[in-house]
């Protein structure tokens, strides 16, 4: 097997139309004003740093500063100044914001499921299994291939 030809492939069918947009969809969730919102809501603490928010979801902190400013405007967080330490700034999630990490998740994860399901057991297994051990083998590889 070419593992050259085989990566090309791999990227091809990634960029192709359909399935890039696909993709994006998928990956909406994982990025930005989503995947702070799944950050807050299943965090065990009640509330949590900007700057912790930032490492947590591989943002950087100016980007998690523009998404609160947008999470605030929709009435998904607040901001709040920490009794422990009144230097520090604190986000919590609000009810509203709880309500949408919900929805985003059942629709995130139910078109997973559908996919899953065409795919049937055995397929699904063996690819849950492959994909495991190529997010595996990727996090190992050292420069900018990561």
């Amino acid at each position: 097997m070419n593992y050259e030809e085989a990566a090309l492939l791999f990227m091809q069918a990634l960029k192709s139309t359909n399935k890039s947009k696909m993709m994006g969809n998928m990956n909406q969730y994982s990025k930005g004003e989503n995947a702070v919102l799944a950050q807050l809501f299943h965090q065990d603490q009640e509330e949590i740093a900007p700057s912790e928010l930032s490492k947590c979801t591989h943002t950087s902190t100016a980007r998690v500063a523009t998404i609160l400013n947008s999470l605030e405007e929709k009435g998904f967080v607040t901001r709040e100044i920490s009794k422990e330490d009144r230097r520090k700034i604190v986000v919590k999630i609000t009810e509203a914001g709880k309500k949408e990490a919900l929805k985003n998740k059942v629709i995130i994860l139910g078109n997973i499921s559908t996919i899953f399901e065409q795919m049937g057991e055995e397929e699904t297994q063996h690819f849950l299994r492959t994909f495991a051990k190529f997010v595996d083998l990727g996090s190992n590889l050292k420069g900018e291939t990561n």
